[in-house]
């Protein structure tokens, strides 16, 4: 995940401002932070889910497949 992609996520979820300045400026509620919490650790996942399922022993090698299961379960919980 790239820099750029954590602050579009970031500027998705927040509620936008106006400094006197002409800044932008981004806040959050609890809310908005645990959502855009969930947005990163998300795309984190399933980017580690897809580095097991592009590795060489992927299709024979239970293991991975299982590995892969498990990181996209950890959203579950």
């Amino acid at each position: 995940m790239t820099q750029d992609e954590i602050v579009a996520m970031a500027r998705d979820t927040a509620n936008h401002g106006t400094h006197a300045n002409g800044e932008v400026i981004y806040t959050f509620y609890l809310e908005q932070l645990e959502a855009f919490t969930n947005l990163v650790a998300a795309k984190e996942r399933e980017a580690c889910a897809k580095i097991v399922e592009n590795s060489p022993s992927y299709d024979w090698h239970k293991f991975a497949c299982e590995a892969a299961a498990a990181i996209r379960a950890r959203g579950q919980a």
